[in-house]
Protein backbone atom coordinates (compact mmCIF):
# COMPACT_ATOMS: atom_id res chain seq x y z
CA UNK A 1 0.00 0.00 0.00
CA UNK A 2 1.78 3.91 -0.84
CA UNK A 3 2.56 5.38 2.30
CA UNK A 4 -0.04 8.00 2.48
CA UNK A 5 1.18 9.37 6.16
CA UNK A 6 1.40 13.01 6.45
CA UNK A 7 5.06 14.45 6.31
CA UNK A 8 6.49 14.20 9.26
CA UNK A 9 4.38 11.49 11.14
CA UNK A 10 6.51 9.15 12.73
CA UNK A 11 3.84 6.62 13.71
CA UNK A 12 4.17 2.65 12.27
CA UNK A 13 0.65 2.92 10.27
CA UNK A 14 -1.83 4.72 8.66
CA UNK A 15 -4.64 5.79 10.79
CA UNK A 16 -7.99 6.80 9.04
CA UNK A 17 -11.13 8.46 10.60
CA UNK A 18 -13.73 6.19 12.12
CA UNK A 19 -17.46 8.05 11.99
CA UNK A 20 -20.25 6.96 13.76
CA UNK A 21 -18.85 3.97 14.92
CA UNK A 22 -19.32 2.68 19.13
CA UNK A 23 -17.04 0.18 20.70
CA UNK A 24 -17.72 -1.79 23.83
CA UNK A 25 -14.12 -1.97 26.23
CA UNK A 26 -13.81 -4.31 28.83
CA UNK A 27 -11.41 -5.72 31.14
CA UNK A 28 -10.88 -7.27 34.41
CA UNK A 29 -12.68 -4.04 35.85
CA UNK A 30 -15.76 -4.54 33.61
CA UNK A 31 -17.04 -2.30 30.51
CA UNK A 32 -17.05 0.60 29.46
CA UNK A 33 -18.19 2.42 26.24
CA UNK A 34 -16.36 4.54 23.43
CA UNK A 35 -16.40 6.44 19.98
CA UNK A 36 -13.95 4.98 17.53
CA UNK A 37 -11.88 7.91 16.49
CA UNK A 38 -9.63 6.45 13.87
CA UNK A 39 -7.87 2.93 13.28
CA UNK A 40 -4.61 1.56 11.33
CA UNK A 41 -3.43 -1.83 11.09
CA UNK A 42 -1.37 -1.61 14.56
CA UNK A 43 -4.60 0.01 16.54
CA UNK A 44 -7.23 2.68 17.33
CA UNK A 45 -7.65 5.51 18.92
CA UNK A 46 -11.03 5.74 21.16
CA UNK A 47 -13.01 8.38 23.14
CA UNK A 48 -13.77 7.73 26.34
CA UNK A 49 -15.43 9.72 29.33
CA UNK A 50 -12.70 8.33 31.55
CA UNK A 51 -8.65 7.72 30.75
CA UNK A 52 -7.69 3.93 30.50
CA UNK A 53 -4.41 3.23 32.23
CA UNK A 54 -1.27 2.73 30.30
CA UNK A 55 -0.45 -1.44 29.71
CA UNK A 56 -4.32 -2.36 30.92
CA UNK A 57 -5.01 -5.12 28.87
CA UNK A 58 -8.64 -4.44 26.87
CA UNK A 59 -10.99 -6.18 24.95
CA UNK A 60 -12.22 -3.92 22.20
CA UNK A 61 -15.95 -4.84 19.97
CA UNK A 62 -17.17 -3.08 17.51
CA UNK A 63 -18.36 -3.31 13.89
CA UNK A 64 -16.63 -1.93 10.73
CA UNK A 65 -18.45 -1.83 6.61
CA UNK A 66 -15.38 -2.65 4.86
CA UNK A 67 -17.47 -3.47 1.96
CA UNK A 68 -20.92 -2.71 0.40
CA UNK A 69 -21.95 -5.70 2.56
CA UNK A 70 -23.29 -5.88 5.85
CA UNK A 71 -20.32 -4.11 9.12
CA UNK A 72 -18.28 -7.12 10.19
CA UNK A 73 -17.80 -7.44 13.93
CA UNK A 74 -13.92 -6.93 14.71
CA UNK A 75 -12.87 -8.26 18.36
CA UNK A 76 -9.82 -7.41 19.35
CA UNK A 77 -7.53 -7.84 22.87
CA UNK A 78 -5.52 -4.36 22.65
CA UNK A 79 -3.50 -2.87 25.20
CA UNK A 80 -3.79 0.63 26.12
CA UNK A 81 -0.28 2.67 25.12
CA UNK A 82 -1.68 6.54 26.09
CA UNK A 83 -4.04 8.70 27.13
CA UNK A 84 -5.01 12.41 26.33
CA UNK A 85 -7.32 15.10 26.59
CA UNK A 86 -9.50 15.72 24.04
CA UNK A 87 -9.29 19.00 22.33
CA UNK A 88 -12.96 19.49 22.20
CA UNK A 89 -13.34 18.36 25.98
CA UNK A 90 -15.58 15.83 24.97
CA UNK A 91 -13.63 12.99 27.48
CA UNK A 92 -10.24 11.15 26.72
CA UNK A 93 -8.70 9.69 23.66
CA UNK A 94 -6.68 6.66 24.59
CA UNK A 95 -4.68 4.61 21.89
CA UNK A 96 -4.89 0.85 21.64
CA UNK A 97 -2.28 -1.46 20.29
CA UNK A 98 -3.66 -4.54 18.87
CA UNK A 99 -3.04 -7.70 20.14
CA UNK A 100 -3.42 -11.20 19.17
CA UNK A 101 -5.79 -9.78 16.14
CA UNK A 102 -6.99 -12.56 13.86
CA UNK A 103 -6.11 -13.13 10.31
CA UNK A 104 -10.01 -12.35 9.16
CA UNK A 105 -9.99 -8.60 11.27
CA UNK A 106 -7.05 -8.21 10.27
CA UNK A 107 -8.06 -8.42 6.67
CA UNK A 108 -11.08 -6.46 7.39
CA UNK A 109 -8.87 -3.51 8.97
CA UNK A 110 -6.83 -3.46 5.90
CA UNK A 111 -9.52 -3.02 3.32
CA UNK A 112 -11.09 -0.70 5.12
CA UNK A 113 -8.22 1.63 5.35
CA UNK A 114 -7.93 0.65 1.42
CA UNK A 115 -10.96 1.56 1.23
CA UNK A 116 -11.15 4.99 2.94
CA UNK A 117 -8.44 6.40 2.04
CA UNK A 118 -9.33 5.61 -2.18
CA UNK A 119 -12.41 7.30 -0.99
CA UNK A 120 -10.44 9.96 0.15
CA UNK A 121 -8.00 10.38 -2.90
CA UNK A 122 -11.50 10.74 -4.96
CA UNK A 123 -12.97 13.37 -3.35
Amino acid sequence: MEDLKPEGDTRAHIRVAVEFAAAKLTNESGGIYGELRNISEGGLAILTDKAIEEDTVIYASFALAATSMSPQMIRAQCRARHSYPDIQGKGVITGLAFENLSPDDQAVIQVYIMNSNTQAAQS
